[in-house]
């Protein structure tokens, strides 16, 4: 049995030689006893690991178990399911009492109640008090003539991971008035430890959960961080003199630091606060207003070094800092009324570093990322997936090295894909600001106007078709999925950054948390001009292959539920809509079933793969052969049903899944292989076509189809992938990289690839001899 799995950290800080280190493995069912694991490190060193179980078996029995270590360095890892006998020191100490928790990090020591209004009671740096008992951090929110503040569910508190390496725990509360009992936004918060790390990440997550109430209107919203001992407040200043070099400065007094629409950074209104009097010229006046995200408080023994993340894409924002105190404003007064739509969530996360050091100081001011409480991702090796099972698709992967022009193509796309982390919002907004809504809202981007209902080819109903559609909810085509393939592939820690944006702006803004409407009630809610935004959601705008994907990868505890709320939401949608959709091949069934059984791969809730069941035999029993024939390898809506079924049979191995989808696949492959219908990459035919190879070995299913692909890689409707200036939208990426990486895996392990370059770069290579499995 597999007791020993490999892993490869590639992003290992450059400034530590001990930092914090995850990666999940799966095991086999019912295939450990303890869970007791140990890491053979790059230098032959062999340390502990914090264990945890993210996915179950049906049975209960550990399915993915993520485990958290100290690594020393960029190189391999090896995983063993053995203990260490000696254990080692300066790791996190844990102190558990009737009313909380004491952590410990080397010098850093903080206290957790309960009961407190806001748990986080007391902070110690070197013995040194930084936050005493009687001291409260305060969430507030301002509404009108009312104010609410948050309130603690004191039976809320819950241990997510606890260790020795990591320690994570969450509680649940609601911003509240209390002269009328009043309640406004729910808030999540979450705080994290890690072993060798002198501070905390916490994240604060506002829900509107309201019932009777489509929209509330928020004037502020407020995250105020007492540390009274810390009087003294140090800046980065980005541009200085005309050389534009960083400096660090002093703060005397109390001072307000912005961000809005009207310049890329944060910035502060009058540069007298950063003592800034050099003599700028004309041109560049203004230019030395601008400052980094970090702010440091301190004292002449200790500092704290505070950074909200993604600062800059979460607009607008204001931050006040002064003596012992850091306000940061989630909603900030001058941006005018939050018309806050029922449903909508945000979350807001803040790393907090203690130290006595200036090196470090200068670090987390001049580079805030530095500043982050966070893990190195260990990326898993290919051949340690034996119980991860074929619905992990890590498995269809091609390396860099194994096929250039290809990898190159896939690359180059995900690096041109629309910026993700620049969308984030509310839930009410497409654009980065915070001004303008859905068209059903009677609002519109400033530079279109509305068209009456002529509309466009993108859907929309805008001036000219020209005008694309400006889609915001990230998921479309299961983006996450794509961009989840891609980072295990090239191992590449910005595309790890860029599906996180991606998988927690699904999280935050296209879920609707709350709705008076079943129809709406957690779905996705209306997400671009003139898409779904005069009707319900629908099964086909929600998916859960990426985000299993990406809950395996990085263990992000909100995942689970939001899996479990589409499954369950989709399984309610068809037994109360009022007409069937089981009557003919079409996107409502396919991708449900595809969220299904990826229910059931998060969750192992035996009712999802049963319910996917179910509707694959309702789709064969109601439609008939030839209505199958005439429906696969042409629209990508009916092939979705083809994805579902693919995915069914990975999960469960069914016999009669096996034959249904061939056959399916065999009728479908005489449509996608007839050259009338144009090329058709930017269908999903060839991901089932990919898998149809594997199954029988059949090279055919792929040569009839490489036509598509060259034409493809000359141009033929290729969505603007071989730009390599052009920006994609989501709808461009996904829609061709989901079924490409399958693709062209499988032409990889057919030995086709080469021939394909040959064909892609020599004009003069006739198609016809690779169709005939001619030596090109």
């Amino acid at each position: 049995m597999n007791r020993t799995w490999r892993c490869t950290v590639n992003n290992f800080p450059s400034d530590r030689s001990i930092a914090p280190c995850r990666v999940t493995i799966p095991i086999a069912k019912q295939g450990i006893r303890k869970m007791l694991f140990s890491i053979e490190r790059p230098d032959g060193s062999v340390v502990s690991a914090q264990s945890r179980t993210l996915v179950s078996y049906p049975d209960g029995s550990p399915r993915w178990i993520q485990l958290d270590f100290e690594g020393n360095g960029n190189g391999c890892y090896t995983v063993r399911n053995t203990p260490v006998e000696e254990k080692e020191k300066g790791l996190l100490k844990l102190k558990k009492f009737l009313s909380g928790f004491s952590v410990e990090t080397r010098g850093l020591k903080v206290e957790l109640l309960k009961r407190k209004e806001f748990p986080v009671s007391s902070i110690f740096f070197n013995k040194s008090n930084i936050l005493a008992e009687n001291t409260e951090w305060v969430i507030s929110a301002k509404a009108g003539k009312k104010i609410f503040k948050y309130m603690t569910d004191t039976g809320s508190f819950k241990v997510e991971s606890e260790g020795d390496r990591r320690f994570q725990v969450s509680w649940k509360g609601c911003l509240f008035e209390h002269e009328k009992g009043e309640k406004l936004l729910d808030v999540k918060c979450t705080i994290e430890f890690l072993a060798g790390i002198q501070g905390f990440s916490l994240s604060i997550h506002f829900f509107h959960c309201l019932a009777e109430k489509p929209f509330l209107n928020i004037d502020s919203i407020s995250c105020r961080f007492l540390l009274p001992s810390l009087v003294k407040t140090l800046l980065c200043q980005e541009s200085y003199s005309n050389l534009a070099i960083k400096r660090i400065v002093e703060i005397e007094k109390d001072i307000e630091i912005f961000l809005d629409k009207t310049r890329f950074s944060p910035y502060v209104k009058n540069t007298s606060e950063l003592k800034d009097n050099f003599d700028y010229p004309v041109f560049l006046r203004d230019f030395n207003q601008n400052v980094t995200s970090a702010i440091c408080i301190k004292n002449d023994f200790v500092s704290a070094c505070v950074c909200m993340r993604d600062f800059v894409h979460h607009r607008p924002k204001k931050v006040r800092v002064g003596k012992g105190e850091i306000c940061y404003e989630a909603w900030p007064e001058f941006a005018g009324v939050l018309n806050l739509q029922q449903g909508s969530s945000y979350r807001t996360q803040f790393d907090f570093i203690f130290t006595d050091q200036d090196n470090s100081i200068r670090n987390s001011l001049e580079q805030p990322e530095t500043t982050r409480v966070e893990p190195c991702y260990g990326w898993l090796e290919k051949q340690c997936l034996t119980y991860a099972g074929e619905t992990f698709h890590q498995w269809i992967l091609f390396s860099e090295k194994d096929s250039g022009l290809f990898s190159w193509l896939l690359s180059s796309a995900t690096a041109r894909f629309y910026t993700v982390s620049e969308m984030f919002h509310y839930g009410d907004t497409i654009d980065e600001g915070y001004s303008r809504y859905y068209v059903s809202q009677g609002r519109f981007p400033a530079e279109l106007r509305p068209a009456g209902f002529l509309f466009n080819i993108y859907g929309g109903i805008y001036k000219t078709p020209q005008d694309p559609e400006p889609v915001w909810a990230n998921n479309e085509y299961d983006a996450i999925y794509c961009l989840c393939l891609e980072a295990m592939r090239t191992r590449n820690a910005s595309v790890l950054k860029r599906l996180t944006a991606a998988a927690r702006h699904q999280i935050e803004t296209d879920f609707v948390y709350y709705s008076d409407h079943w129809q709406q009630h957690r779905s996705c809610p209306q997400h671009s001009y003139g898409h779904i935004r005069m009707m319900s959601c629908l099964p086909s705008h929600q998916w859960t292959q990426g985000l299993y994907h990406y809950y395996v990868l990085t263990g992000d505890d909100d995942v689970p539920d939001i899996i479990q709320a589409i499954c369950d939401y989709d399984i309610n949608y068809f037994e109360k809509i009022s007409f069937k959709f089981n009557n003919f091949f079409n996107r409502e069934y396919g991708w449900a079933i595809l969220a299904l059984v990826y229910g059931f791969e998060t969750t192992g809730n035996i009712t999802y793969i049963d319910r996917a069941e179910s509707m694959i035999k309702e789709l064969e029993k109601n439609t008939t052969e030839q209505q199958a024939r005439d429906a696969f390898g042409k629209d990508f809506a009916c092939n979705t049903v083809l994805l579902g079924l693919m995915a069914y049979h990975q999960a469960t191995k069914s016999r009669w899944a096996r034959k249904l989808f061939l056959r399916w696949v065999e009728y479908g492959i005489k449509n996608f292989a007839d050259r009338k219908y144009e090329p058709r990459i930017t269908e999903l035919f060839i991901e089932p076509l990919a898998y149809a190879y594997f199954l029988t070995g059949k090279k055919d299913f792929l040569i009839k189809s490489l036509w598509h692909l060259e034409l493809f890689l000359r141009g033929w409707n290729d969505l603007q992938w071989l730009s390599e200036i052009a920006t994609l939208t989501t709808k461009k990426y996904a829609r061709v990289y989901r079924g490409l990486i399958h693709f062209l895996y499988a032409c990889k392990m057919a030995k086709l690839l080469s021939k394909l370059d040959r064909i892609v770069t020599k004009n003069n290579i006739n198609l016809t001899k690779l169709e005939k499995n001619e030596d090109c």
